[in-house]
């Protein structure tokens, strides 16, 4: 593990340290604050110092035989359920949704979200690199009225449903070391597991009941259908 009060992204670091050596042997980087936080498609994730959750896990794709064979479209769908189910079995009364392709929501608010990197060596897939951000409390930004969509956080969350004798309410102290342990531990399980006993089938009916546009009539590119759920590729 690596461990950084400020970082440009965590995504990034373990990039550039496996391109120059495929058998770098951090597995977890984490850092209280990204200064160029990625989301998808280029766009800026705001990371600012607030005791939130920012890290990558490194995982091996070459560890197992069968990793290799994984559809690289499902990781990203592994990872999200991966990290609702972390934070629901601390908060069972919590209910996470989730947006295709990568968008953790609370009541119709973005929570955060995950951005999958794929490393390369001999032109084959070796690494995938599970980029995790979660607005664990309210975001300490500049930037935040630049962020074009309702946020949340879990701290916020956590005191809507939470009954009030559980904790003070002015001094939650959400347990990101369980949320980020529990959160590898799922993956590594789903991963393994993922062809044994049609797992693909039941890791997407999952997916298909947090997704927040299922079966609902959805427009993309000014074609209108109904939103029946993601495929076995992940798409």
């Amino acid at each position: 593990i690596e461990y950084f009060q400020s970082i440009s992204s965590t995504n990034d670091y373990l990039k550039a340290k496996l391109e120059e050596n495929n058998n770098y042997a951090t597995k977890v980087c984490l850092s209280e604050e990204q200064t160029h936080g990625r989301g998808t498609r280029g766009k800026k994730w705001e990371s600012s110092n607030s005791e939130n959750i920012y890290m990558t896990y490194n995982l091996d794709l070459t560890v197992n035989i069968k990793l290799s064979n994984i559809n690289l479209q499902l990781i990203p769908i592994i990872s999200a359920i991966s990290t609702c189910e972390a934070i629901e079995s601390l908060y069972p009364n919590i209910i996470i949704q989730l947006k295709w392709p990568n968008d953790i929501f609370i009541n119709n608010k973005k929570l955060g979200g995950i951005l999958i990197d794929i490393i390369n060596y001999k032109n084959q897939p070796k690494h995938a690199l599970i980029g995790i951000g979660l607005n664990i409390n309210p975001l300490n930004s500049s930037n935040i009225d630049n962020i074009k969509q309702p946020i949340t956080n879990l701290s916020h969350e956590v005191v809507k449903v939470v009954k009030a004798f559980e904790f003070n309410k002015d001094n939650i102290k959400i347990n990101r070391e369980f949320i980020i342990n529990k959160t590898i531990e799922n993956i590594n399980f789903y991963i393994t597991t993922l062809h044994k006993n049609n797992n693909i089938k039941q890791l997407l009916k999952k997916w298909n009941l947090r997704d927040i546009y299922y079966n609902k009539t959805i427009k993309i590119n000014n074609n209108i259908g109904t939103h029946i759920g993601v495929t076995e590729l992940g798409e």
